[in-house]
């Protein structure tokens, strides 16, 4: 007896233990499902950990037009109508343009946890009220590029489903991501980064094909190798080449060397020498480019970072836009052997992110003078309007705030003032703060 009863205890007890392994294996199973969907049964099946097969987000409210169009020669220009573009000294264009430009630039548009986490709506996202402030300053320009430092790609894990992949920082939004950009003033943005290959081709793809559907143009990562490596704006007269490279690539070693090129502009002396070319035979005056170069988190710049910007100067770029440090660096003005002034903005710093530094939030608006008179384009004037990311502003999250009263109605606090000051600390002489009249 005391031998049956033994049997059946120990049967007993490593049935109860077996069937709680199998309840916690189900439960981890239905938690796990229910994490991938958000809760909204918004993925059909996961392949494996990184293909995912699920719909996109779709956009906040119809999608317009931009207010440049690519013609069919290849560049863009402002719409005037629903049936009439602005053409170049044609019969049917206008007669008299202004001949000046204003261009505004910014660096890196990033899209993080925290972000995604703040932006959360109901079944969406809604990253607007980031850039309420800014879209005020970008109505008053005439092109405005910025560094897309993020994916679009639903096929993907989004930074707030998985932070890291394979030891590396996971960059990749939800597509109404592009309407804060729509809405806040974007024109185009540059795509070649470290993180443009962190969801593979499919992920430079879907960015590329969201994008478009946005109607933002891009440049800097590639589906096809006959695709031109620059945009061209005609502006008010004026035709401005943007340009995009980058010096450092995640998992790059997921492409074969010919495909990473073929599909990601890298930098390189020749491949900017080539591009320039191109550029200025396709008609470009002006010519603006962005390399993702550095060290990230200081202000301190390196010998590399000098000798390209002088290359890429050399090469006939007239405005060298840096990014990838995640702060402001130092501006300065390059003499060419031809007697050219080129600015190099060494690093342009996030324009929105959810990092935590000081350093990481202190940003800015470049705005760019553009001119042209007796058939040479030059750039006439710089300036920067200083601006700050706050976590939490007026009950909004990762909103980018200028630091001048003006926009404030005469009031400042002292985030603003020390923003202001360690801004202009770190830039440098070269520019000055630009202040709106009236």
């Amino acid at each position: 007896m005391n031998i049956k009863f033994s049997i059946n205890m120990k049967f007993t007890m490593n049935m109860k233990y077996i069937l709680r392994k199998i309840g916690a294996f189900l439960l981890a199973v239905i938690v796990t499902f229910l994490w991938c969907t958000n809760l909204k049964s918004q993925i059909v099946f996961a392949k494996n950990q990184e293909t995912l097969i699920r719909k996109a987000y779709q956009p906040l409210s119809k999608v317009g037009q931009n207010r440049y169009i690519l013609d069919d020669d290849g560049i863009y220009r402002k719409k005037i109508s629903d049936d009439e573009l602005i053409v170049p000294n044609g019969k049917d264009g206008p007669i008299d343009m202004a001949k000046n430009a204003t261009v505004m630039i910014t660096g890196d548009i990033m899209c993080l946890r925290a972000q995604q986490y703040g932006a959360k709506s109901k079944n969406t996202f809604v990253f607007n009220n980031s850039f309420s402030y800014v879209r005020q300053i970008f109505s008053n320009s005439d092109l405005v590029i910025g560094n897309l430092e993020t994916l679009t790609s639903h096929s993907n894990y989004y930074t707030f489903e998985q932070k890291i992949r394979k030891g590396s920082p996971n960059c990749n939004a939800p597509a109404t991501f592009l309407d804060a950009l729509r809405y806040s003033g974007f024109d185009a943005v540059v795509t070649a980064n470290n993180h443009c290959l962190d969801g593979g081709m499919t992920g430079i793809r879907e960015t590329i094909e969201k994008l478009q559907e946005y109607h933002i143009a891009q440049v800097g990562t590639y589906l096809e190798n006959d695709i031109p490596r620059f945009l061209l704006y005609e502006v008010n007269g004026i035709k401005i080449g943007v340009l995009s490279y980058t010096e450092y690539i995640n998992f790059r070693e997921s492409l074969s060397a010919n495909d990473l090129n073929s599909f990601v502009n890298c930098y390189s002396k020749t491949s900017v020498e080539r591009d320039v070319k191109e550029a200025k035979k396709a008609g470009a005056e002006f010519i603006i480019a962005y390399n993702h170069w550095g060290i990230e988190n200081t202000t301190e710049i390196t010998k590399l970072q000098k000798q390209h910007a002088l290359d890429m100067a050399e090469a006939g770029v007239d405005v060298i836009i840096g990014s990838h440090p995640h702060c402001l660096q130092e501006a300065v003005y390059i003499k060419t052997s031809d007697n050219r002034q080129v600015l190099c903005m060494y690093s342009m710093g996030n324009f929105v992110s959810s990092m935590v530094t000081e350093a990481n939030n202190d940003t800015i608006i470049l705005r760019l003078l553009v001119i042209k008179e007796d058939g040479k384009v030059r750039l006439k004037q710089s300036g920067y309007y200083p601006l700050k990311v706050f976590p939490t502003y007026e009950n909004k999250h990762y909103i980018v705030v200028p630091t001048q009263k003006e926009f404030h109605k005469g009031n400042t606090t002292i985030a603003l003032e020390k923003a202001s000051k360690r801004i202009k600390n770190v830039l440098g002489t070269t520019i000055k703060e630009w202040k709106d009249k009236g």
